[in-house]
């Protein structure tokens, strides 16, 4: 516990702890222990309110002996002592925000304009409704089906084949025959039973279907399940434009081996861009694959053969395979299945989107005096000084009266170059806008200015900046106007802060490069980022348009890739680590974006799953963002 009733008891407790120094020391260690930072009294505050709901009637609790506290009162979810005030684990279905419990539809907004598929715990595929997020979708890890989070798509999907099950005569068939089975993925009769007959040569032994509007010169996807360790040796897929030019694999069904092949060998694209089976129980596996496309006219064929050889066409008997669940979509990379029935469907794009009311922001904590002499104009103007302006007291408010345009007072204070400082008034609207300016004086220029987006109406302002160099100047204007115009001032205040951070950890697997798994936005000037390359990540903040990046780390692009990221963002800093390897920070940022009112678009530009978002409104440290992302 924190506290007890008498300094004796309280000393000894916390050097059975391990603390050393004086009480006061120790005190403050074992708050900075908790993920709190400032003086003491700021520490001990912000904790007994944000646990107690109140401070008063925590501090009565302990003087009677009803509240006790303890050192190890952090969740699983806590990094480097640092208390998560929001956590979305999608594979639980846990949701806290503002350091409460909540629910998944009060914690973020989903939204998908159509139906989609999942798979659920006993390895089904599932469908789930218009607008319902995809929570509880399960991988196979070839021993167990195991719970990945959230399946979240941000693109819209179109399966251009009429019939994903192949016992339709829309799939032309040749050799044979073929029937209606039950898959067991989905409980229903929409697998397709096939069985070869003899032929050693010629074209027999395959279904397919051409004509596919796939679209010219894009990039497209196609995929189907098949039942292992069936008869039929082997599959060779390809895809065509139609006049002679395709592309194929070979799949070995008994192990899932692929080998690039063609079953006429006639093929001018060399092979898929990318080709993967993946197991996915119940003895199904399925097959996808990316490639170019060359003109509007596309076809899906698969051949049934003896023989991996890529001129092979022959069967020495009867053989049978099921397959099931066929699509070819637009798109760089597969999606999940989207069946059809008659005609092609569309799975529509989805967002989650975490509203600025549930996302954690930082609270300025002061660590330093009033830099500002006579903020408050009791009774005088003195230490201000003016520009085209007369200054005068107005009820204990300064009046800035202009004699020419952009009339303004002005002061200059002491700051150290690198530290943080909050810059907070009340501006009482006159008869012309007014704004704020913050300038270094040794050269380094304005440092800060509302100057677009003069005031209007009363205004408390509130500004978080950096210092330059040692010497900063406030100006309070009269924006353009002229002689006689004039607004009012009051309360004006400049203190050191704690650099404001917030640090950010999502994982899950992810499908495809150059995605962007978080993007937290205000405007073209002011976002936090996390982005994905062809083989690494880039973190981003950027602060009334000035962009700072971190970027590296090591991820390979394929089809359900795991990953673990964690980044911290601050006044004066930023950097990334991916799964527990911190970057090297950049410590060049000047400020951070004001996100506070905000929403952040989780999964913005993204296909997989998601696992879990946390996000702190602290400074992890790196040491901190190693542990995230472990």
């Amino acid at each position: 516990m924190l506290f007890f009733p008498t300094v004796d008891e309280d000393f000894q407790y916390f050097r059975s702890q391990g603390y050393s120094g004086s009480l006061n020391d120790m005190h403050y260690k074992a708050m900075g222990d908790l993920g709190y930072t400032g003086s003491l009294n700021d520490r001990i505050h912000k904790y007994l309110t944000e646990e107690y709901g109140s401070y008063y009637e925590a501090m009565r609790g302990l003087r009677n002996g009803t509240l006790t506290f303890s050192l190890s009162s952090l969740s699983a979810y806590a990094v480097n002592n640092f208390e998560p005030s929001l956590v979305f684990d999608f594979e639980q279905s846990y949701y806290r925000t503002g350091g409460t419990d909540s629910t998944l539809s009060s914690s973020v907004t989903h939204t998908r304009a159509s139906s989609a598929t999942m798979t659920n715990s006993s390895g089904n595929i599932v469908t789930v409704g218009n607008n319902v997020a995809r929570v509880g979708h399960h991988i196979y890890n070839g021993s167990a089906w195991v719970n990945e989070g959230v399946l979240h798509e941000s693109e819209a999907r179109t399966n251009l084949l009429n019939y994903s099950s192949m016992e339709s005569t829309y799939w032309n068939f040749q050799s044979g025959s073929r029937s209606a089975t039950t898959w067991v993925l989905t409980g229903a009769s929409d697998a397709t039973t096939i069985t070869t007959s003899t032929n050693t040569g010629g074209t027999g032994n395959r279904i397919y279907k051409t004509g596919i509007a796939g679209g010219s010169g894009v990039t497209c996807s196609a995929s189907f399940y098949y039942k292992a360790n069936t008869t039929v040796p082997f599959i060779h897929f390809r895809v065509g434009n139609g006049n002679g030019n395709g592309v194929g694999a070979c799949i070995n069904t008994a192990t899932g081996a692929l080998t690039t092949g063609y079953r006429d060998g006639a093929n001018s694209l060399a092979a898929f861009a990318t080709q993967n089976v993946e197991n996915v129980g119940s003895g199904w596996r399925r097959f996808t694959a990316t490639f170019p496309t060359l003109n509007t006219n596309q076809s899906f064929i698969m051949y049934f053969s003896d023989s991996s050889a890529t001129t092979a066409a022959g069967f020495d008997g009867t053989e049978t395979i099921d397959v099931a669940g066929c699509q070819y979509e637009i798109g760089s990379t597969p999606s999940s299945y989207i069946p059809t029935s008659g005609s092609t469907v569309t799975r529509a794009a989805e967002t989650l989107t975490v509203p600025a009311a549930n996302m954690p922001w930082p609270t300025p904590v002061v660590i330093g005096n009033e830099l500002i002499t006579n903020g408050t104009f009791d009774s005088n103007t003195n230490d201000w000084t003016v520009s085209n302006s007369t200054l005068s007291v107005d009820s204990n408010k300064l009046k800035v009266t202009s004699t020419g345009s952009f009339g303004h007072a002005e002061q200059d204070f002491t700051t150290v170059s690198g530290k943080v400082y909050s810059f907070t008034a009340n501006y009482i609207a006159g008869d012309v806008d007014g704004y704020v300016q913050l300038e270094d004086r040794n050269g380094g220029g304005t440092i800060y200015s509302d100057y677009t987006n003069a005031y209007q109406t009363d205004k408390t302002v509130s500004v978080i900046f950096t210092a330059v160099s040692n010497l900063t100047r406030i100006n309070l204007y009269n924006r353009f106007g002229s002689a006689g115009n004039f607004n009012f001032w009051d309360n004006i205040s400049v203190k050191e802060i704690n650099p404001l951070s917030v640090s950010i950890q999502m994982d899950g697997r992810m499908t495809g490069e150059n995605l962007t798994p978080i993007r937290w936005l205000e405007d073209a000037n002011n976002a936090i980022l996390l982005e994905s390359g062809t083989n690494n990540f880039t973190f981003t903040q950027e602060a009334s348009g000035t962009v700072d990046t971190v970027t590296g780390g090591s991820f390979t692009s394929g089809t359900f890739v795991t990953f673990n990221t964690s980044s911290r963002h601050g006044s004066t800093f930023i950097n990334g680590a991916i799964d527990g390897t911190a970057l090297t920070a950049n410590t060049t940022p000047v400020a951070l974006p004001d996100l506070s009112t905000t929403d952040l678009e989780l999964g913005y530009d993204f296909m997989g799953t998601i696992g879990k978002l946390r996000v702190w409104s602290d400074d992890l440290t790196d040491t901190g963002i190693e542990e995230a992302s472990t």
